[in-house]
C-alpha cells in the first residue's frame, strides 16, 4: 500500500547493515531536491517501540536520510513516499526482506563478503536456528548458493591472511631497523669497502692513463683509510 508519510514517523532498521555514506546521502539529496523522490521506500507499521515513531524501514535508508537532510536545510517539509508492507513475523523474515530490497544493487565481491559476515552474525542470534547449514541459510538470504558463500569467504580469508602477514613482516623489519644500532665492527666493514673501492678506482685510472694526475691524492686517502682500519 502506497502512502505519503513524514520522516519524523520513521525509524531506521537496526538490522540493515548496508552502507549509506554521507557522500551518497548528499548526492541523492541533490537529485531529490531537483527531481523529487522517484522511488518509494519500503516500511512496515510497528508502534511497539516506545520512540514516538510508527514505521520501521525495510529499504530506502539512503532516501530517508537524504530527505531528512533536505528538511534540515529547509528544502523539504519531510514528505516521504513509501510502500507499507505487513510486519515480518520473525527476524529471519525481516532479514530476507532487507536483503531482497537490496538485491538490485550492483555489488562487488567485497560487498558480498561484507554481507556474508553480517548475516553470519545475525544467524548466531537466531533462536531457534533455521534448519540446514549456516552457509545455505546465508546463501538463501543473498540469492546465491551455499557453495558460492564458501568460495567468497575462502577468497577473502586468503587475502586477509596475506595482508596480515605483510603487515607483520613490515612491522618486524621496521622494529629490527629501529632497534639495530651501529657497532665498531660495522665501521670497520665500511672502511674496508672504501679501501677496496679506492684500489679499484686506481686500477681504472691507470688503465686510462690518468693515474699520474691523482696518484698523490689517492695514496694520501688510501693511507688514511689503512690507518683507520688498523685502529678500528
Amino acid at each position: 500500500m502506497s502512502r505519503v508519510i513524514n520522516v519524523t514517523d520513521v525509524r531506521i532498521n537496526e538490522l540493515n547493515f548496508y552502507p549509506s555514506s554521507d557522500e551518497m546521502v548528499s548526492s541523492l539529496a541533490s537529485h531529490i531536491a531537483r527531481d523529487g523522490q522517484l522511488e518509494n521506500a519500503t516500511v512496515y507499521e510497528d508502534e511497539s517501540p516506545d520512540d514516538g515513531r510508527t514505521y520501521t524501514l525495510i529499504g530506502g535508508e539512503t532516501r530517508f536520510r537524504a530527505i531528512c537532510k533536505l528538511v534540515e536545510d529547509g528544502l523539504s517539509n519531510g514528505d516521504f513516499r513509501v510502500e507499507v508492507i505487513p510486519k515480518p513475523e520473525s527476524k529471519e523474515e525481516e532479514m530476507r526482506l532487507i536483503t531482497a530490497d537490496n538485491c538490485q544493487r550492483s555489488k562487488s565481491s567485497s560487498m558480498r563478503y561484507h554481507e556474508i559476515l553480517k548475516l553470519e552474525e545475525i544467524y548466531r542470534t537466531l533462536d531457534p536456528r533455521p534448519e540446514g547449514k549456516k552457509r545455505d541459510w546465508v546463501g538463501k538470504m543473498l540469492g546465491i548458493s551455499g557453495r558460492m558463500v564458501d568460495n567468497i569467504k575462502s577468497k577473502y580469508a586468503v587475502a586477509d591472511d596475506e595482508a596480515q602477514q605483510a603487515t607483520s613482516t613490515t612491522g618486524g623489519n621496521m622494529r629490527r631497523t629501529q632497534t639495530r644500532a651501529s657497532t665498531a665492527s660495522d665501521a670497520k666493514k665500511e672502511l674496508r669497502k672504501a679501501k677496496k673501492a679506492l684500489e679499484r678506482f686506481a686500477e681504472i685510472c691507470e688503465e686510462l692513463g690518468t693515474y699520474e694526475d691523482i696518484e698523490e691524492r689517492y695514496r694520501r686517502a688510501l693511507n688514511n683509510i689503512s690507518s683507520l682500519t688498523e685502529s678500528a
